[in-house]
């Protein structure tokens, strides 16, 4: 399928979508031909950080890998002008009013052995008002970083300074006049060694051009042998030739022979409170050396940077007026008033780029990371520093009270019927039970028509049911409905204080859910009267979350019924905000039994140790589990990851519809899948991916080939010690029953006592609309399969797909959420 790109331009603030333009021709069919390098993962080209600016009121921008620049209007995304003469351009510069260009004098494309010819390079320079040249120099060729026949372009590492222009050729640094373009003087780069590291790049190619007080610094990599050998200098301090060179003459001041921590990004070469900043060769020592002599200022050891067993980011590292931003494992602040070294391996950027420093916030993008992956945050973030005032969970906060009873308090409840059993013909909590299992111990008809439609829109969760009745959340729109389970009609609906992102939980006449405004509501589950309201949140405040005001400790809508004791967590991180509060409440009552907060340790040693992410919880009616973090039921404040593995996770949490393939679903530690439901005797998944080795998949998919792997596997008990051995190589596959390969992506599913249920979007690939499937603009599958054997049974049309895990079956009927609002109840042909 085509790779689809766009530039996107959010509130810095509150992080709400402004706009958002599309980006052609930008994916790596443009610039290589090695998609498989990485793990699929640096599919963006290597000098994007230099193909985007951004100044008062303007953006400037290639939209596309060999576009023009285009000026944009930073407010409303509208393309005020597109400077034609610039097509071609890999690099933007924006100085003294000017735009200073390095423009390939040809398309940069894919090339083949025998036509790795070097692309002519030049330097533009034009107003940015008017769109007119002031000057354009030719002939160069830049710096070439592949021995690879990949890219056919070098990079020039402009930079600007005063009245003069600086960039690299292959053997030379190179100034010109701002003025004219005329050549100010030039200087051969210093020595170096064209070996292609096993990777197929040349460790000399990354280098580093900064402009300060007359003085440009210029650092460049040393080949290094072992890296030579090895290929993966990551992990590895490597040496760094750093020149002073007076930016009038060409004359060089001083240099110093220094260090650098990553080869993924050219050396780190900061200037900061007048002293240039360097790691200093072969000791994990950060060193300010003076920008006018070179000698040694200041020393700081960064013992807790360097000697990590990881590699480094594959990005480089940022600065502040105050910190130098490290990315070993995460992010690592050294204060370089202080030298204090305070590390966040929770914390990472996207490949290529990292993370940004700005408005006194660190913005951390999107990232394709799956190291510590039960520690680190995902999403689009922008991040504060943490106030240091740490909320009592005990006692009253804020102006309202934490529990409030509701009118239907003291008044008697129906009880439906019994939701504490696993076999029962009701459906009382997100994925039938506590083990989150997808199982119904009933048997239904492959032959199903249609017995009613109900649409509350707004994005609505999966469902619920105890005592013919229904319910579901519409995320959209703030709204808990409860339905007739034989008609569809609309019996009440409830709005809480914020998000509900998974269906409520039913037990004895009451309905229980959390919010993500914190609180956890109980309601009578005949009439939607409140019976009482807990705010788990320490205090009542906000913060924009998918452009919605949400507590900074939201609670999942699912929570966790057992033994008359309702089990939830509020909070994103032990990380943030002062970490996860963990609570017991009676779910009758809403009288707390015990609450403990989880937060991690902040040493660096220790950093990863308490680590923990929310997620709905898993239990087998022992132990509860939060991903990995497991609780005994019986005594919540002494969590630990000892002991054997949860019936269901999900290493990026039950909640992610990615597919992500470097994240997965386990039952009992074993079977990664893409999903997975299972009975008491077998597991049933769908796989996306074949090759999973250590801890991801690292094969990729593509869409309308050979369609996706359904499977059953026998269930196996493995030890923790197994597990373990299991990680650290390929993870052994249980014993398979069966396997088939399915033509929709089942993004649903549902195991009964004899059938086996998924829905999903149709693994086709429209040439005229490559994406329509995928996107559901090709409506969807109700699929019905054979336990015994996969064999397809039946299939069914549905209009739009469904929602993720948005299946359930109660008293002999099947339901179905769909993403267009819409409830749909099937019944068996004839009942």
């Amino acid at each position: 399928m085509p790779g689809r790109w766009s530039l996107v331009a959010r509130d810095a603030f509150n992080g709400v979508l402004l706009w958002k333009r599309p980006v052609a021709e930008w994916g790596w069919t443009h610039w290589t031909n090695t998609e498989v390098q990485t793990f699929n993962r640096q599919k963006t080209p290597s000098e994007l950080t230099r193909r985007l600016v951004a100044v008062g009121e303007h953006v400037y921008v290639t939209l596309g890998y060999n576009a023009p620049v285009s000026q944009i209007n930073a407010a409303t995304g509208e393309v005020i002008q597109r400077y034609g003469q610039t097509r071609n351009t890999s690099e933007i510069l924006h100085h003294n009013g000017r735009l200073i260009l390095s423009v390939n004098a040809e398309r940069q494309k894919v090339v083949t052995p025998g036509d790795q010819r070097p692309i002519e390079k030049q330097i533009i320079v034009l107003d940015p008002e008017s769109g007119d040249t002031l000057w354009r120099k030719g002939g160069y060729a830049g710096v070439y970083g592949w021995a690879r026949p990949e890219r056919n372009a070098g990079t020039h590492f402009i930079c600007a300074g005063d009245h003069h222009v600086f960039f690299l050729e292959e053997d030379h640094i190179v100034c010109l006049n701002l003025a004219d373009g005329a050549e100010a003087w030039r200087i051969p780069r210093p020595a170096r060694e064209k070996k292609p590291l096993r990777s197929g790049g040349f460790l000399s190619a990354q280098c580093a051009l900064v402009y300060h007080g007359q003085n440009l610094f210029f650092g460049q990599f040393h080949y290094n042998p072992q890296a030579h050998r090895d290929g993966n200098l990551n992990g590895q301090i490597l040496t760094i030739t750093l020149w002073a060179v007076d930016a009038e003459s060409g004359k060089i001041q001083w240099q110093y022979e220094g260090a650098g921590i990553t080869c993924t990004a050219p050396p780190d070469v900061f200037i900061n409170r007048g002293l240039v900043w360097i790691y200093k060769a072969g000791e994990p020592t950060l060193l300010g050396l003076d920008t006018s002599s070179g000698k040694v200022v200041n020393s700081i050891p960064v013992d807790d940077v360097l000697r990590t067993h990881h590699h480094h980011r594959c990005y480089g590292n940022k600065a502040t007026a105050r910190y130098i931003l490290t990315a070993k494992e995460g992010i690592e602040y050294t204060d370089i008033e202080s030298g204090r070294v305070t590390t966040c391996h929770w914390v990472r950027g996207v490949c290529r780029y990292g993370i940004m420093p700005a408005n006194g916030l660190i913005y951390a993008p999107p990232h394709q990371c799956g190291c510590f992956i039960d520690a680190k945050l995902n999403g689009f973030l922008a991040l504060t520093a943490d106030p240091g005032d740490r909320p009592q969970v005990r006692g009253e906060t804020g102006r309202t009270p934490r529990f409030q009873p509701g009118p239907a308090y003291d008044t008697p409840l129906t009880r439906l019927s019994d939701t504490t059993a696993r076999i029962t013909d009701d459906w009382p909590m997100y994925r039938k039970d506590a083990q989150r299992s997808g199982f119904a111990g009933a048997r239904l008809s492959d032959e199903l028509e249609v017995s009613w439609e109900a649409d509350i829109g707004g994005n609505p969760t999966g469902v619920t049911a105890a005592g013919k009745k229904i319910f579901l959340a519409s995320r959209d729109t703030h709204l808990v409905y409860c339905l007739d389970a034989d008609s569809g009609d609309v019996c009440w609906k409830f709005t809480p204080g914020g998000r509900v992102d998974t269906p409520p939980t039913c037990y004895r006449g009451r309905v229980l859910f959390g919010s993500h405004d914190g609180s956890v509501y109980c309601l009578r589950a005949t009439d939607g009267q409140t019976v009482w309201q807990f705010r788990a949140a320490p205090k009542d405040s906000r913060l924009t979350a998918f452009g919605r005001l949400e507590s900074p400790w939201p609670v999942h809508g699912s929570v966790l019924v057992l033994d008359g004791r309702t089990y939830f967590t509020a909070g994103r991180s032990a990380h943030l905000n002062s970490g996860i509060y963990v609570y017991c409440l009676d779910a009758e009552t809403g009288r707390v039994h015990q609450e403990t907060r989880l937060s991690a340790d902040l040493s660096s040693k220790g950093e990863l140790q308490r680590a923990a992410l929310s997620d709905v919880l898993v239990s087998d009616g022992r132990s509860i589990w939060m991903r990995k973090r497991r609780f005994d039921a019986r005594d919540i404040g002494r969590p630990t990851q000892a002991g054997g593995p949860p019936p269901l996770n999900a290493t990026a949490g039950l909640l992610d519809e990615s597919w992500f393939n470097r994240t997965f679903w386990t039952h009992n530690g074993n079977t990664p899948a893409q999903y997975l439901v299972f009975d008491d005797e077998t597991v049933y998944g769908i796989r996306a991916y074949q090759q999973f080795f250590w801890k991801s998949f690292n094969d990729a998919f593509e869409p309308g080939r050979q369609g996706y792997q359904l499977f059953a596997a026998y269930i196996v008990q493995a030890s923790r010690e197994q597990q373990k051995k299991d990680n650290r190589r390929n993870r052994r596959p249980p014993p398979g029953k069966w396997s088939v390969m399915i033509p929709i992506r089942a993004q649903a599913m549902v195991v009964t006592d004899n059938l086996l249920f998924a829905a999903g979007v149709p693994d086709v690939v429209d040439g005229e609309d490559p994406w329509a499937a995928f996107e559901g603009r090709s409506g969807a599958l109700l699929c019905v399969f054979s336990k015994s054997d996969g064999r397809t049974l039946a299939q069914y049309r549905l209009p739009v797909p469904p929602t993720y895990d948005g299946m359930a079956v109660a008293e002999g009927r099947l339901y179905l959420t769909l993403k267009d609002g819409k409830v749909i109840c099937f019944a068996g042909r004839g009942t």
